[in-house]
């Protein structure tokens, strides 16, 4: 019987991301091109040129989608589809991503109330969500940076929670690396970096164990392995200078630019809006009161939110950009989907 109910969750999901995939490849040929792929397409041509990326080349993002852009146009010739096929596969993968997460909760000994008798619908709730939402339907259509971070952001937490049932601890260096490729697409991918970080410290609070202390370094190795990985392809083509200045404040657009006025105005934006902090304090207790499982979808959302309602001279909020938010899509359904 068991065998049975393994093979029709199996067939079910699968059927979950093959209807993810039809919805997001339906007319995505006969969309117009989006303005930020078009800043891809002549970045990625003018790397194929010769030209290197943060010296001759300004640009104010992390070199992963740049990059894969290249590789696209490479393979394709000038023409979007294959970098869109890319980005509805990456967000097809996020489905089947949250459907693995939400499972690893429903399946958890120590989770009340779910265990193997949890109905089969509950574990695909969260992947259903995505699937199934139109903005995020709509902007995997075509080859944003969104998609890309939400994937590996995904599937660094759905990672964690593979580890924490299976106790088992390669799938927190897997996370890592994960949480470390998401980073090479988008900076905002400190956010769930951050959460994890969060998570981490609230589950050895609670806990007491060395589990967590175990389950941070593997998480920092996999995250260094790729941070390094940049550092060394940056030293072979001679651009560590560059890319350094990009992130210092040289240019106007780098993330560390006036990061003083960025601070003062956070903190203004803290002092203004103080249902938001106490919300999130009358949250904490009933977090801690869940099991450690429940801790991680949770803090993820909040710290997705939290993200998006930052004041617009943070440059890390959503400036009404609305694919901006598929990270959070991601972590809400994940909430809703395991009943939190």
């Amino acid at each position: 019987m068991a065998h049975k109910g393994w093979l029709r969750y199996l067939v079910i999901a699968c059927l979950l991301v093959l209807i993810a995939f039809g919805l997001r490849i339906l007319g995505f040929a006969d969309l117009g091109s989006q303005a930020d792929e078009g800043v891809f397409v002549t970045g990625g041509s003018r790397l194929l040129a010769g030209d290197l990326l943060y010296r001759d080349l300004f640009w104010n993002h992390p070199p992963g989608v740049i990059l894969l852009e290249a590789v696209s146009l490479q393979i394709a010739g000038p023409d979007l589809l294959l970098g869109r096929l890319m980005s509805v596969a990456a967000a097809t993968l996020s489905v089947g991503l949250l459907v693995l997460a939400s499972r690893q909760i429903g399946r958890m000994e120590n989770v009340p109330d779910r265990g193997s008798g949890t109905p089969l619908w509950t574990d695909l709730l969260a992947g259903c969500l995505f699937a199934l939402a139109p903005l995020a339907i709509f902007w995997s259509r075509f080859a944003m940076i969104e998609n890309f971070e939400t994937v590996f952001a995904t599937a660094s937490i759905s990672f964690i929670l593979v580890g924490l049932r299976r106790r088992a601890a390669i799938w927190w260096l897997l996370a890592g690396l994960m949480a470390g490729v998401a980073l090479l697409f988008k900076i905002t991918a400190l956010v769930p970096i951050g959460a994890v970080g969060l998570f981490i410290v609230l589950w050895w609070l609670r806990e007491r164990t060395d589990q967590p202390l175990r389950g941070a370094l593997l998480f920092l190795g996999g995250l260094t392995i790729v941070l390094l990985l940049l550092l060394f392809g940056l030293l072979a083509q001679g651009t560590l200078a560059d890319f350094s200045r990009y992130l210092s404040g040289a240019d106007r657009l780098a993330p560390l630019v006036d990061w003083q006025g960025k601070v003062a105005a956070l903190f203004q934006w803290s002092t203004r809006s103080p249902v938001l902090a106490l919300a999130l304090l009358g949250i904490l207790p009933a977090m801690l009161a869940r099991r450690s499982a429940h801790l991680l979808p949770a803090i993820w959302f909040v710290a997705e939110t939290v993200a998006l309602l930052l004041p617009p001279r943070s440059d890390f909020g959503w400036k009404g950009y609305s694919h901006y938010t598929l990270p959070m899509i991601a972590a809400a359904g994940l909430v809703v989907g395991v009943g939190l």
